[in-house]
C-alpha cells in the first residue's frame, strides 16, 4: 500500500493534504498508511482506482515530471485534474479526458518555456554582437561590468 501511495503522490506531484483531499480521508490516516498501517477496504479500493490513474498518467506523461500545481488549473471547459480526482465517484471517461488536457497543459507551459530560453539566449547574443560592434568601432575592448 505504501508504494501504491508513492506512485499516486510522485506521478502527480501530491502534497500530503491533496492526496488525503483525493483519498477522501484526513492527513493523520494518509500518513499512518504510509508508515504501514492498512487502511479499510473502503480506502483500499479507492487507493487501487487511484494507482491505476496514476500508472496510466506515467506512461503518458512524456515529460516525465509531475504537473504539481497544474493539478489545480481548469483544463478545457471542465473541472481541474484534481477536482476530477476528488469526485466520490471516479468517472474513467472524465478522468482520461483530463489527463489529456493536463498533458497538453504541460506541452504548452514547456513550449512557453522553450521560448523564453530561445529569447534570453538571443538577447544574451545581442549584447554580445553590441560589444563586438563597439569594439570595432572604438578599437577598445568592453568591460562585462
Amino acid at each position: 500500500m505504501v508504494e501504491k501511495l508513492g506512485t499516486i503522490r510522485d506521478a502527480f506531484g501530491l502534497s500530503a493534504g491533496s492526496l488525503a483531499d483525493i483519498l477522501k480521508a484526513s492527513r493523520a490516516s494518509v500518513y499512518n498508511w504510509l508508515e504501514h498501517e492498512l487502511p479499510t477496504e473502503r480506502f483500499a479500493q479507492r487507493i487501487d482506482q487511484l494507482y491505476s490513474i496514476a500508472k496510466k498518467w506515467e506512461s503518458m506523461n512524456v515529460y516525465h515530471y509531475p504537473p504539481g500545481k497544474l493539478m489545480k488549473q481548469k483544463l478545457g471547459d471542465g473541472p481541474s485534474m484534481q477536482e476530477r480526482l476528488r469526485r466520490e465517484v471516479l468517472d474513467t471517461g472524465e478522468i482520461t479526458m483530463g489527463l489529456e488536457d493536463l498533458l497538453a497543459l504541460m506541452r504548452n507551459q514547456r513550449e512557453k518555456m522553450d521560448r523564453a530560453k530561445i529569447r534570453s539566449s538571443k538577447a544574451q547574443g545581442d549584447t554580445a554582437s553590441q560589444k563586438e560592434i563597439l569594439e570595432r568601432i572604438t578599437g577598445s575592448i568592453t568591460s562585462d561590468k
